[in-house]
């Protein structure tokens, strides 16, 4: 998992910091199950009591919480900097693959570029030329 610090996420969602901005975070969680060292977003301001009892160290929120414990990332467009944290988390999850997988079927007349990833179980037929 990625290792950021509650002031990285603030900057990468374009939001403001309150509190302790070098919080480490650890994990993406939903409200209902983050725990210390975890992240949650609140997307909207419906979900605010929900969000004031959530037990991630880090909070993305589009209002300022009043009695939610941890550092807040007030960003009014909580939606959209979650997309952005997901495709982090994500990257980190499921990472590119690099090269020709072993598992893969690449026929010997295929051109190949460079750089190219070729995954588990993909096939490149004759005379296909990839990158």
């Amino acid at each position: 998992m990625p290792h950021l610090s509650a002031k990285q996420v603030a900057e990468m969602v374009g939001g403001e910091v309150l509190g302790p901005g070098d919080v480490a975070i650890d994990d993406l969680k939903t409200l209902q199950s983050a725990a210390e060292g975890d992240l949650a977003v609140l997307r909207d301001a419906k979900g605010k009591a929900e969000a004031e009892s959530c037990g991630a160290s880090v909070m993305v929120t589009p209002v300022k919480l009043e009695s939610y414990g941890g550092t807040q990332v007030v960003c009014p467009d909580a939606e959209s900097a979650l997309a952005a944290l997901l495709e982090v988390f994500a990257a980190e999850r499921h990472p590119r693959p690099e090269g020709v997988s072993p598992r893969a079927s690449v026929s010997p007349t295929a051109r190949l570029g460079t750089d190219v990833a070729i995954g588990e179980f993909a096939v490149v037929s004759e005379e296909a030329e990839i990158g």
